[in-house]
């Protein structure tokens, strides 16, 4: 496939759905500005996962202009025609479905392939219906009956099924990434297809990939109050994280912090003084403290060319006080407990 086209709600699942579809010699470019460059492949953010209704279809529609003559359907027709993929997350936080809905108007799209399901990492759909895995059960998702939830904007859904015809929107059962794989090779040669999902779904639509070498990290920055989050980081500082001798520096707002909009501003006080050193990387965990970062250090797009490990992004800041650093991205709620120290051992 040539061309890529990937809109999501926050920058750090732009960059886990843009992660598969990369490669150090075919790289997905971040739009994260009306003058980013356009490439083949290229993903970006409607920072819409916190807004209300009527904000959040703005947004998609601002962003799908972004995306490169979105209003012309640029490459949607003939033998060439660009893969249009709506990342949503794979437990539906946010405005999943509206925008679902407004970035199949914005390119009027016939057909759309919904499947949130992302299997790995306990997220499924039986019987179009959402589930999340919690400890050896498993419950409903934040949105749970998915026909139920486009019919609430006056979309009607159906359940994919090999004998009928693939048009309007079409919910993807999925309990294994097998499923998605079925899914997808089924599907792909429907004409004028957007796809939504979560990284379950990038990975059905790529070739084999490869996991590609962890930088070794001088920096990590925690910039979210997600339970899955805060637990990584106490387990990682338990076991050495920012007390260690030439170990990664530990920049973590949280603890002190009375909201999310006074995280957002120490980190923008304290992004300026960091450095990173020569030959190393930087982690950053959420999509928020990732804007963050990237404002405050006058970033001006990046590149991504694949990831370390199933959801964890690798890719290298284009511009800014960070000019050529590899970053490791990883959202709020992705990963065990053990993750972040693994990735120091």
């Amino acid at each position: 496939m040539s061309d890529v086209r990937i809109l999501a709600d926050d920058l750090t699942g732009a960059l886990d759905a843009a992660a598969p579809f990369a490669s150090p010699d075919a790289p997905v470019r971040l739009i994260l500005s009306d003058g980013g460059m356009l490439g083949a492949k290229v993903t970006i953010s409607s920072e819409s996962r916190d807004l209300p209704e009527d904000q959040s279809r703005a947004a998609v529609g601002r962003a799908f202009q972004l995306l490169g003559d979105g209003g012309d359907n640029v490459n949607r027709t003939g033998q060439d025609r660009a893969l249009w993929f709506k990342k949503v997350d794979s437990v539906l936080r946010g405005n999943s479905i509206l925008e679902t809905i407004e970035m199949m108007r914005c390119g009027a799209f016939s057909t759309c392939i919904f499947a949130p399901a992302f299997p790995e990492m306990g997220r499924r759909t039986r019987d179009g219906m959402h589930e999340v895995r919690s400890g050896n059960d498993w419950e409903p998702a934040s949105v749970h009956d998915l026909r139920q939830a486009f019919a609430d904007f006056g979309v009607e859904a159906q359940i994919f099924s090999p004998e009928s015809p693939v048009k309007g929107v079409v919910i993807g059962n999925a309990v294994t990434q097998a499923d998605l794989d079925v899914l997808v090779a089924r599907c792909r040669d429907v004409p004028d297809i957007l796809w939504a999902g979560s990284r379950g779904l990038a990975q059905a639509l790529t070739p084999q990939f490869t996991s590609r070498p962890q930088p070794r990290l001088s920096v990590i920055v925690a910039g979210t109050a997600h339970p899955v989050t805060r637990k990584q980081i106490a387990n990682a500082v338990r076991h050495g994280l920012g007390s260690v001798a030439n170990g990664p520096v530990l920049l973590d707002p949280v603890p002190t912090a009375k909201n999310a909009e006074e995280t957002v501003a120490a980190l923008m006080e304290e992004v300026p003084k960091l450095s990173v050193h020569p030959g190393t990387g930087l982690m950053v965990i959420g999509g928020d403290t990732l804007s963050a970062i990237l404002a405050a250090s006058g970033a001006q797009s990046m590149e991504c060319f694949g990831e370390v490990g199933p959801g964890l992004p690798v890719s290298r800041i284009l511009g800014g006080q960070f000019d050529g650093v590899d970053i490791v991205t990883k959202s709020g709620g992705f990963g065990d407990e053990a993750l972040i120290e693994r990735m120091l051992a």
